[in-house]
């Protein structure tokens, strides 16, 4: 009898919160695993830019729909959402290479964007709300208990894809992502979970102050919604949007070349899928010490920042150092690309290239939870959660898809994208030390 409570409890929520991102993400994550051999290099990039233009947009609306409707609905569907994909990659294995298939996956992909900016919106929004009705004394580790179990699925999808290609060379049959739709399924049906919200609590549009947006009736939808979006757009206005944004963007940006330019072009696929699950493990790693350090209550929230952006900097610098080292390694061959890392590979190129991974995947845990923290600290009551949320998403997003935009090499040499995203981390950094929260909790 006491179970109940204590799932309603912020940790408990969390957990729930988690495990729903755990369900649908180990289906994505393997998805994108088998991507590039399942519908080519060109296709899988494609589709991805459609995926993230599409959440950008998405983020402008997805504050409507999660005020509208609630939280927890919006997360419900939005987890749902992410099936479109998973359907297309079926039918796209299923029709052998179609024609007509790849609009299909270019088409979900974009669905799945959309699904995004709701899912993430309303999870930032929950996620908040549990914070700061705990008066944000564990808002850190809360956040790190979400993490983890979030990145979690990235580290069993890697370790699904290590094994798969120990046995197959194909890019995935179709039963297999019918596996991943049914996931999928579960983490959306696992979101229902969650506690509503208490009584008084109910989902407005609007700011409290403003009657005219209070209590749009459901006919209004279309006009609120606009209306919402401009009070998105609206942050951008702002000093301390726009002074976060750089660094909300390399949380998007640096992903793709870090992922898919490098440990897709130095590791072979089956080595590839065990050091994707050592890059998300230190995820989990950097979470946990980076929600530690943000909820040290001997310091000021001010001195943890500082140190926790430190951390990030200096694991992102020897990251970016090694990484440029091995690029430049292969610049030198006669084919301009890098000697792809199995198990006869030498240690020293083992102990270069798994250090990366595992620097890249702390530094980007470290920062993510930061990103979420910063929120709360300098939002807090005084901005809509969906809105801040939205707004972070948005600029993530649109880094993601900048960042797939520039793959393959044809498009962007290899070099050039790791200069810009190791520019845009120390930008982001830089800029983010003139907006910290204050010296008092």
């Amino acid at each position: 009898m006491d179970a109940l409570p204590e799932m309603a409890s912020p940790l408990g929520q969390m957990i729930v919160l988690g495990c729903v991102f755990f369900l649908v993400f180990a289906s994505y994550y393997m998805e994108q695993g088998f991507a590039s051999d399942l519908f080519g290099a060109t296709l899988a990039s494609d589709t991805l830019v459609a995926l993230y233009a599409a959440f950008t947009v998405g983020c402008f609306f997805a504050p409507c729909v999660v005020n509208f409707y609630g939280a927890k609905p919006s997360l419900v569907a939005g987890a749902a959402g992410y099936a479109s994909l998973s359907v297309a990659a079926f039918a796209y294995a299923a029709s052998g290479d179609a024609a007509w298939a790849s609009g299909v996956v270019v088409a979900a992909g974009a669905l799945n964007g959309v699904a995004a900016a709701l899912l993430w919106t309303a999870q930032g929004q929950i996620y908040l709300a549990i914070a700061a009705a705990d008066d944000r004394a564990d808002a850190g580790r809360l956040f790190s208990v979400f993490w983890c179990l979030f990145n979690a699925s990235a580290v069993a999808g890697g370790l699904v894809t290590f094994a798969y290609f120990s046995t197959s060379s194909s890019g995935g049959d179709a039963p297999l992502y019918a596996l991943f739709t049914l996931f999928i399924v579960l983490g959306a049906s696992a979101a229902t979970l969650l506690a509503p919200p208490p009584k008084g609590e109910e989902p407005l549009l609007g700011d409290k102050d403003d009657a005219a947006a209070d209590h749009v009736p459901k006919p209004a939808f279309c006009a609120a919604a606009l209306v919402e979006a401009r009070a998105t757009l609206a942050l951008f206005t702002t000093r301390r949007a726009l002074t976060l944004a750089p660094l909300f963007w390399y949380t998007g940006f640096a992903a793709p070349y870090q992922l898919d330019g490098f440990v897709d072009r130095f590791f072979r696929e089956r080595v590839a899928g065990l050091e994707l699950a050592c890059f998300y493990s230190m995820e989990m790693v950097g979470a946990v010490l980076a929600g530690r350090l943000l909820d040290d209550a001997a310091r000021s929230p001010r001195a943890n920042a500082k140190r926790v952006l430190a951390i990030f900097a200096a694991a992102a610098a020897a990251a970016y150092g090694v990484a440029a080292w091995l690029e430049a390694l292969a610049a030198e061959r006669a084919d301009d690309d890098p000697v792809a890392v199995g198990f006869d590979a030498s240690a020293a190129c083992w102990l270069a290239t798994t250090a990366v991974a595992a620097l890249w995947g702390f530094a980007d845990a470290t920062i993510q939870t930061y990103c979420y923290w910063a929120l709360g600290a300098l939002y807090g009551a005084e901005a809509d959660l969906a809105r801040s949320v939205a707004f972070y998403k948005f600029v993530q997003s649109a880094g993601y898809c900048g960042g797939f935009a520039l793959l393959p090499s044809s498009r962007c040499a290899y070099e050039a994208q790791l200069g810009l995203g190791a520019g845009a981390g120390a930008l982001g950094v830089g800029l983010a030390l003139l907006e910290l929260p204050g010296d008092v909790r």
